[in-house]
């Protein structure tokens, strides 16, 4: 029979230390790995954490010097943004037909076949311009229900429609200081100028919105 220790059926290597304390000697080991992993953040934070000097100048620029690299950065000054005016319209109407500034130039010509001078007493509809983006009177009078907005052109302008009785809003809105520019709307300027040119059709029906 051979005297080779065997463990469940498999013979084991010779070895000179007993196996309950080959078993100790891992337990150990073990313990010191993970206490070492555990305090490394703790013994490292000094060296994880920049070292820096923060002094505020006049003009508002807040500026840090990291000392342990040498790297310097400035934060840009909060009123480098100042001189923005968010509200400042081109004042310029910009049409398929033409783009033109409505206080100065006239508006783009139509053939006489799309012009009506009732239009505005048949349909209400309307060019207005405003001076800047404060659109809180169109809002509110619309939602009082005393005028409606058809269309947003962009760059302050508005395609609206007034109610038969009018007289009362137009003085409102002439009043208010914030109206640049009021316009009747032809019915030529809700046609795109490529059908004003190509009378190729008959009949051409246009449905106030």
């Amino acid at each position: 029979m051979s005297k080779i220790p065997t463990m469940n059926g498999c013979f084991q290597k010779p070895c000179g230390y007993p196996i309950g304390m080959l078993k100790f000697r891992q337990v150990i080991l073990g313990l010191i790995l993970i206490l070492g992993i555990s305090f490394a953040p703790m013994t490292n934070a000094d060296a994880l954490t920049p070292k820096h000097n923060t002094t505020i100048n006049d003009g508002g620029a807040t500026s840090v010097q990291v000392t342990d690299d040498g790297l310097v950065w400035h934060s840009a000054p909060s009123k480098s943004v100042s001189t923005i005016r968010i509200n400042q319209l081109s004042g310029l109407l910009s049409l398929a037909h033409g783009i033109i500034d409505p206080t100065v130039d006239e508006l783009p010509p139509l053939p006489d076949s799309f012009r009506n001078s009732a239009d505005f007493v048949q349909t209400g509809m309307i060019f207005l311009q405003l001076h800047d983006y404060n659109y809180q009177l169109l809002y509110d009078l619309q939602q009082n229900g005393e005028l409606k907005i058809l269309d947003v052109l962009g760059d302050g302008n508005f395609i609206i429609r007034l109610p038969e009785s009018h007289a009362n809003v137009l003085r409102l809105l002439e009043d208010s200081g914030q109206v640049r520019w009021i316009g009747e709307m032809q019915p030529g300027y809700r046609v795109h100028p490529s059908l004003l040119v190509e009378n190729s059709y008959h009949t051409l029906a246009i449905i106030p919105a």
